[in-house]
């Protein structure tokens, strides 16, 4: 996915973003997706991400980097970022994509990271809310894609948006390829598209001084970029709580 109409962030605005690239066979790093650090080790990001196309078999985890604390990708790296390679892979089990159900995956880094000011988690909801979001303001962000078919950005970029009610994303997708376990959110013009799976959609929160943001989606898939009148889908973060819970301890 990529973001359409956006605005480059404030550099280390959001420090648990990471940068999930893939390697090539002259060592060259390629862009891929985004994730997001829940764990010294852990990264949330979507199954798409880490498995071959239109299947459930895993890329190699050797292929893969991890940069954290990064904000412009295409410059020399600073003291602030830090480069880690993936130990492992772990996609939902009931992961499809033929209709992207269960569209999340684990990836546990090959060495855990000391939290800073430009590097630090995310905050999840807490086990057992039951809150679906609805109308919420909610933020993504992501290095993909600036317009749909260009090239993908440098920058950090973020976008506002809103979640839309349950039963209107079910109205527009229809039931086979919408589930319950998921959300989306919509403005007009905005989105996410190519380089910016897997990334994390948040709210702010008001709750704590320690989560200024909490992760809620996790971008997955839409049709086109930006399209009108049809919103973003996420996978909705409260739904997988337990198998996240499981898979980090």
């Amino acid at each position: 996915m990529r973001m359409i109409n956006s605005v480059i962030a404030e550099r280390n605005q959001y420090p648990y973003m990471i940068s999930l690239g893939i390697k090539s066979y002259y060592g060259k790093i390629f862009k891929l997706c985004g994730g997001s650090l829940i764990t010294p080790n852990k990264i949330l990001t979507a199954a798409h991400c880490v498995t071959e196309e239109m299947s459930t078999n895993l890329k190699n985890a050797d292929d893969f980097q991890v940069l954290l604390g990064a904000h412009e990708l295409s410059g020399n790296r600073n003291d602030a970022q830090l480069a880690r390679n993936v130990a492992k892979i772990k996609i939902h089990e009931k992961y499809n994509p033929k209709n992207w159900f269960n569209d999340i995956a684990i990836l546990t880094l090959d060495r855990p990271v000391k939290f800073t000011q430009t590097i630090s988690p995310v905050c999840l909801p807490p086990q057992g809310t039951t809150d679906l979001y609805d109308g919420r303001l909610v933020f993504a962000k992501g290095w993909g894609h600036t317009e749909e078919g260009g090239k993908a950005s440098d920058f950090l970029r973020h976008v506002s948006k809103r979640i839309m009610h349950h039963a209107e994303c079910r109205q527009i997708f229809k039931p086979k390829n919408y589930a319950d376990h998921m959300l989306c959110a919509y403005q007009p013009g905005k989105g996410t598209c190519q380089g910016d799976s897997g990334g994390p959609l948040v709210i702010q929160s008001n709750n704590s001084p320690k989560c200024k943001y909490v992760q809620v989606g996790i971008v997955s898939w839409g049709h086109g970029c930006a399209r009108h009148g049809y919103p973003g889908v996420f996978m909705r973060v409260t739904s997988f709580l337990p198998w996240i819970k499981m898979n980090t301890q």
